[in-house]
């Protein structure tokens, strides 16, 4: 049986083949770290934290049905994007399981309309946002 190699904050994912990329070029870990209210100096979660923001980065991708360089403007992304995946790396590390004793319902208006303005409804036409 071979192991993983171990997750570390270099970690660079490469997604469709075609976009090269870590979680810091777009989401920093300060700024994740401060959304989810985390002071700087508790770094026990930092790893956890840096997965959570590469699959959020990633189900934004596949969401989208495109790769994110192609939202980039001046090589960033769209604050409406990386808000989303926020909200996904917030709604993970607050509720780290598949299921929950309490009724919660969704926020409206939140992810699903904050990434509707970027979804790639025509596979054959480029939706950019205007810079």
């Amino acid at each position: 049986m071979t192991s993983c190699p171990p997750f570390s904050k270099n970690t660079s994912r490469q997604y469709m083949n075609t976009v090269e990329y870590t979680s810091n070029d777009y989401l920093p870990l300060e700024t994740v770290k401060k959304w989810l209210n985390i002071e700087d100096q508790f770094e026990a979660d930092d790893l956890l934290i840096m997965g959570m923001t590469d699959a959020a980065l990633e189900a934004v991708e596949k969401y989208l049905d495109r790769p994110l360089k192609d939202y980039e403007v001046d090589g960033k992304l769209p604050s409406g994007l990386k808000t989303c995946a926020m909200f996904l790396i917030s709604t993970w590390y607050a509720l780290r399981e598949s299921v929950s004793q309490s009724n919660m319902q969704p926020i409206p208006h939140s992810f699903e309309l904050l990434i509707s303005l970027y979804k790639n409804y025509c596979a054959d036409k480029a939706i950019k946002p205007q810079s």
